[in-house]
């Protein structure tokens, strides 16, 4: 069976305007060495392994491709064939293993597709890697300015979720947490256990939050839905589950409803990109995917 590789729809801007253009920061990092494209992202160190700008006929201006690294520091995966026991894999002396990810950025518009890669670089270390990258460059003039990555929503979903106003179920994952994450849920129920979550090292939080579904007119707090669910659509990892079960009133049908369908994302077939030797995906077939699916989507 082909396996299916989700693709997700961002739009990465700066909302404070303070930052620089990032169309000019990523000219600067395609002038850079390896070494000066490397930066720690919430303890994950975090590489920009390949960086071009690209001029497509069916795009209305130039775009960038991407391909973003992380180092996996333990628990490697073995090498093994049938009825073999694993053996570890032959590095070389001072090597570690890569995960990648690829993406596109079009100025244009500010959006950035990302494949998704659960053991990669996810959108959140993107913005955190580009914003040290500004800072670097500039200094302290930037203050706390940021680069936010925002998903880009699916109105069908929203719209649903509002006739289902009275919510009898959450359902919460929060995967690969960390401090960056914290000041999404600032004001919220759950920042205090997150918080101290994130401060003790746990990368993967579960919340269930729920009332008798049986009574009529039972329903979890507005004020925390209010919080929560901004939160996890702006979060948006791709590990994470955001599940309610709600009803549009007090006696109505409940129905599931998966909120994070709401960010738009698409897949590949795994069947169509080009694999190399060492079975890694090849950057410019993916990013040639990624452009693929651009041109489907109506942003």
């Amino acid at each position: 069976m082909s396996k299916a590789i989700r693709v997700l729809l961002y739009e990465l801007a700066d909302p404070t305007g303070s930052m620089p253009p990032i169309d000019s920061l990523l000219g600067s990092l395609s002038t850079k060495s390896l070494r000066d494209r490397e930066a720690v992202c919430g303890g994950t160190t975090v590489r920009l392994e390949e960086i071009s700008r690209v001029t497509h006929p069916n795009f209305p201006a130039p775009h960038w491709r991407m391909t973003f690294c992380r180092a996996r520091d333990s628990n490697w995966p073995g090498q093994g064939t049938p009825g073999v026991a694993s053996s570890d894999l032959p590095l070389g002396h001072g090597s570690v293993l890569l995960e990648q990810s690829s993406a596109l950025y079009f100025p244009h518009c500010q959006r950035l597709v990302m494949q998704y890669n659960h053991s990669g670089v996810r959108v959140t270390k993107v913005a955190d890697f580009l914003t040290q990258q500004a800072v670097a460059a500039a200094g302290s003039t930037l203050g706390a300015a940021t680069y936010n990555a925002v998903p880009v929503l699916d109105p069908s979903v929203i719209t649903r979720y509002r006739k289902h106003s009275d919510v009898t179920r959450i359902d919460v994952l929060i995967d690969d947490l960390t401090k960056a994450d914290l000041a999404l849920f600032q004001g919220s129920s759950i920042s205090g256990t997150l918080r101290e979550s994130a401060e003790e090292g746990t990368e993967r939080v579960e919340l269930v939050f729920s009332v008798d579904a049986r009574i009529p007119g039972n329903k979890v707090s507005r004020s925390l839905m209010r919080r929560l669910v901004p939160a996890m659509l702006r979060r948006n990892n791709g590990g994470d589950k955001l599940m309610i079960s709600a009803r549009a009133g007090p006696t109505g049908k409940l129905v599931d409803l998966n909120l994070l369908d709401a960010a738009k994302q698409k897949t590949i077939s795994q069947t169509n990109i080009v694999v190399t030797q060492g079975r890694r995906y090849d950057t410019t077939s993916m990013c040639e995917n990624l452009e693929g699916i651009c041109l489907g989507w109506a942003w």
